[in-house]
């Protein structure tokens, strides 16, 4: 009954193992004697028959898939907020930039007019 071929392993599971004809006689043989003979021993074979076998794995599955999903939301979310501040950082830095260069410009206008106004007072002085 543990044998089967390898199109069962690579069928899908809905939660039930698919039991060909002569394993499902079996199984049912075997509830029906663990019954009858008031059978624990044959009841828990046949229990153990009738499990899904890849129910532990499916659910390591399902817990690994639903933790991997958060991640990437998470991600999602980080990458996000990186992506908006930086962003808002570069608009920033390009406008301080801006305003550095226009200050400068400023700056080097207003020596030269000191440089004139400090020619002209020397002048003036000069005359008096």
């Amino acid at each position: 009954l543990a044998r089967r071929g390898r199109g069962a392993l690579l069928a899908p599971f809905d939660g039930a193992p698919e039991l060909s004809d002569t394993e499902s006689r079996a199984l049912s043989t075997l509830q029906q004697e663990s019954t009858r003979l008031d059978s624990t021993v044959l009841s828990t074979v046949a229990a153990r028959l009738a499990a899904d076998p890849f129910v532990k794995v499916k659910g390591l599955l399902q817990e690994l898939i639903e933790r991997l999903l958060k991640e990437s939301t998470e991600e999602a979310t980080k990458d996000g907020f990186c992506n908006t501040e930086m962003g808002k950082a570069k608009q920033d830095r390009a406008s301080r930039e801006r305003q550095a260069r226009q200050l400068s410009g400023e700056i080097r206008t207003l020596d030269s007019k000191q440089e004139i106004l400090s020619g002209e007072i020397d002048e003036i002085t000069d005359e008096i």
